[in-house]
């Protein structure tokens, strides 16, 4: 898989960042980009490729600013997973 990252970040990142995509989506897109933050980090600073640890902390900004009220009948929003992915990258 870790030949593969950054096209699956690439893609990840924009199906999470496209408002026009279905929450369902989004929501997997946003944990998976969380799951290979925690996971592939160590990789990717081994590696050189501090850019991929970027782009996804920007992505998490980027949601993080979009609205809950966007969301009122779920119990998630784009901005609170993007709130814990952030956190669980940084631990």
């Amino acid at each position: 898989m870790q030949p593969h990252l950054p096209l699956l970040i690439d893609a990840a990142v924009n199906i999470s960042l496209n408002v026009e995509i279905s929450f369902n989506v989004r929501e997997v897109t946003i944990h998976f980009l969380e799951l290979v933050g925690e996971t592939f980090s160590g990789y990717f600073v081994k590696k050189n490729m501090l850019e991929r640890v970027q782009q996804i902390v920007n992505c998490g900004f980027r949601l993080a600013c979009e609205s809950t009220e966007d969301y009122p009948d779920e119990e998630e929003s784009p901005h609170t997973l993007s709130l814990y992915m952030l956190y669980n990258i940084a631990e």
